[in-house]
């Protein structure tokens, strides 16, 4: 496992790295908050349960590809994120990038409390994520 920090103005983000997969580094970032400080994880490239893992949780597939709505189904998460744009591939965040955009919003939105993206994800206006582009699913959960 290795941890990698950067610091962009005022936001300090972190990327963990495991042998294993991303929801098993969410749950080891879960179970040492001291250590990892994560406020939000973002699914973008595969994996099968998020059982167990509390934080803000987005996940986004394509075509032959994603965090899957059975991970998305498997998520405890208050604040949880399903999205699939029309057409998406199983390399979308690089070839397409149609949720990248959202991507930005819903990290803005719990890692920088940046409260102008939050609608963009939970909110109901035309340029809301389940809304601004033709998409194959999309699912919204908040308390």
């Amino acid at each position: 496992m290795s941890l990698t920090m950067r610091t962009s103005s005022s936001v300090r983000y972190s990327f963990l790295d495991t042998t294993r997969s991303a929801s098993d580094a969410a749950r080891k970032a879960q179970a040492q908050p001291d250590v990892y400080n994560v406020k939000a994880v973002l699914f973008s490239h595969g994996g099968h349960s998020a059982s167990g893992i509390n934080f803000p949780s987005m996940f986004t597939t394509g075509r032959g590809g994603g965090a899957g709505s059975d991970m998305f189904g498997s998520s405890p998460a208050e604040y949880k994120v399903f999205a699939a744009a029309k057409g998406a591939g199983h390399m979308e965040p690089i070839q397409g990038g149609r949720l990248n955009g959202f991507d930005g919003h819903f990290l803005a939105c719990h890692v920088a409390g940046l409260q102008s993206s939050c609608p963009k994800i939970y909110g109901n206006g035309d340029d809301s994520i389940c809304k601004a582009q033709p998409m194959d699913a999309c699912q919204v959960v908040q308390p």
